[in-house]
């Protein structure tokens, strides 16, 4: 009895824990949490390189080492946010939560259209430029607030997702230039992997709920085509989730 109410006081410490800013869980409850954020991030912060490699028309080794350069920034500035540098008293870079930080479609459509007038150096010069501007930004933000209510920010959320439209309904159908482009089977998978996503969105619970995404493009899209005699996907997603088959 003695060792059940310990075990029971020790879970709900856990959970209490879980919302204290230094709070330190034991590991049955931190690795699933973190396991979560990591698969909500996962397929959120490669789809933004896989449409900007495609649309410079990018090799697949050079697509490699983008992905890798993304996770492996994504992980570094992860850090940074939990374990921030201090600049003094009273300056710090980092904010000293749990943030998982990765990349931005914010910055598709912009980053697609330079990408396709002149190619992956500008898109990469024009990062470069662009995070100079926000670091800037960020020391004033308090001051020019008010300039960005939830109207403002809504609003560009919508027009992000407007001109990110095409890249969707081009994967939806097959890949741009694919031979089968908008057939029947492509359109029945996708249709059905979006099926799979929205439920395990609406009705999955915890770890199932935030890879709802990962689960659907990893797990049910690649055994649907495979049954059909067809590898799964194109050239680009199974680079990335073999890039090992590739040589960079």
């Amino acid at each position: 009895m003695n060792h059940s109410q310990n075990s029971k006081t020790k879970r709900q410490k856990d959970r209490e824990m879980v919302y204290q800013l230094e709070g330190r869980p034991g590991l049955s409850t931190a690795v699933p949490l973190g396991l979560q954020h990591v698969l909500a991030m996962f397929t959120s912060n490669l789809a933004p390189i896989l449409i900007i490699a495609s649309v410079c028309g990018l090799s697949g080794a050079d697509t490699v080492i983008m992905v890798q350069c993304a996770m492996f920034v994504s992980g570094l500035t992860t850090f940074v946010q939990l374990y921030p540098i201090k600049l003094g008293k009273n300056r710090q870079i980092g904010a000293n939560l749990p943030i998982v930080m990765g990349t931005s479609f914010a910055f598709v459509p912009t980053a697609s259209a330079i990408g396709a007038a002149s190619g992956i150096g500008a898109v990469l010069g024009g990062c470069l430029a662009g995070s100079m501007i926000e670091v800037l930004m960020g020391f004033f933000y308090k001051y020019i607030r008010r300039f960005f209510p939830p109207l403002v920010v809504g609003c560009t959320l919508v027009t992000i997702g407007v001109n990110l439209l095409d890249v969707g309904v081009d994967y939806f159908a097959g890949g741009s230039g694919a031979e089968d482009y908008g057939s029947i089977q492509n359109l029945s998978v996708a249709f059905f992997v979006l099926l799979i996503v929205v439920l395990l969105q609406r009705f999955g619970k915890g770890l199932l709920k935030n890879s709802a995404i990962l689960v659907g493009g990893r797990r049910i899209c690649p055994r649907l085509l495979s049954r059909n005699g067809r590898h799964f996907c194109n050239r680009r997603c199974r680079m990335v989730w073999n890039p090992a088959s590739y040589a960079v």
